[in-house]
C-alpha cells in the first residue's frame, strides 16, 4: 500500500494554508481503482489519520474484489 501525505504550501487563502490530505489507493482485482482520503488540519495526529485511510482503502479493496 502506498499512502501519501500532502502538506499544503503557503497560499493566499488562509483555509488552504492549514490543510493536509492523507490518501491511499484502493484496488479491484489488483487493478488500481482510485483513492480514498481525508482532509485535516496540518497539526493532526498523522499516525491515526494514516491508519484510518489505509484501513478504509483495504476494506474497499476487499469489498470490490
Amino acid at each position: 500500500m502506498f499512502t501519501q501525505v500532502h502538506l499544503t504550501e503557503r497560499h493566499h487563502h488562509i483555509l488552504w494554508a492549514t490543510i493536509t490530505l492523507v490518501s491511499a489507493p484502493y484496488r479491484r482485482d489488483n487493478i488500481p481503482g482510485g483513492s480514498v482520503g481525508i482532509l485535516g488540519p496540518t497539526r493532526m495526529m498523522y499516525e491515526n489519520a494514516i491508519a484510518v485511510v489505509e484501513a478504509a482503502a483495504d476494506y474497499l479493496s476487499e469489498a470490490l474484489s
